[in-house]
């Protein structure tokens, strides 16, 4: 009888023993605001994390990946605006530098929880000056359709809506 109660508790015990808790994941929904003609070029994330654990911190590398380059700036400013530690909404601004780092820009956000376990998502954005095209116009109606239509003119920039368009330089 004894034998077989012993055999009975040992069988028994991995049922009895609280299985580790599973670490949660963030969830992470992030987005870029930004207005190409603002003279202060500046560009706001806005990021929505929630975990039952917590939000520990938000995090950010804008990098030209389309061009294999490597990540150009680090954002580390967020600042929680609304929400709790495990529900919150958190942002950062920082100012563009479109002379050094024209075109598209890809803004990975990396959400990390109270436990150390982070999540990350891709956002990005387009950093550019407005280009605005001068042009007079042909003799004739132009047909997409013709491989010898022109039509000739300039191409210019606006680099804010304050200041009227001037010389494209090349590359913007």
């Amino acid at each position: 009888m004894s034998l077989s109660l012993a055999a009975a508790a040992i069988t028994a015990a991995p049922l009895l023993t609280v299985p580790p808790a599973l670490a949660s994941t963030p969830t992470v929904r992030a987005e870029v605001t930004y207005d190409r003609l603002d003279p202060k070029r500046e560009v706001t994330l806005t990021v929505r994390a929630s975990d039952p654990a917590g939000v520990r911190s938000v995090r950010a590398a804008l990098t030209r990946r389309a061009l294999g380059e490597p990540t150009f700036q680090s954002v580390d400013g967020f600042t929680r605006t609304s929400g709790s530690d495990t529900d919150s909404t958190w942002t950062a601004k920082y100012t563009a530098d479109t002379d050094r780092h024209p075109g598209p820009v890809s803004v990975l956000v990396t959400v990390v929880n109270a436990d150390g376990t982070s999540k990350s998502q891709q956002t990005g954005y387009t950093d550019c000056y407005v280009t605005e095209i001068e042009a007079t116009a042909p003799d004739k109606r132009l047909s997409l359709a013709d491989p010898d239509a022109a039509v000739d003119g300039r191409r210019t920039v606006r680099t804010s809506r304050d200041d009227a368009p001037g010389p494209s330089r090349v590359g913007q």
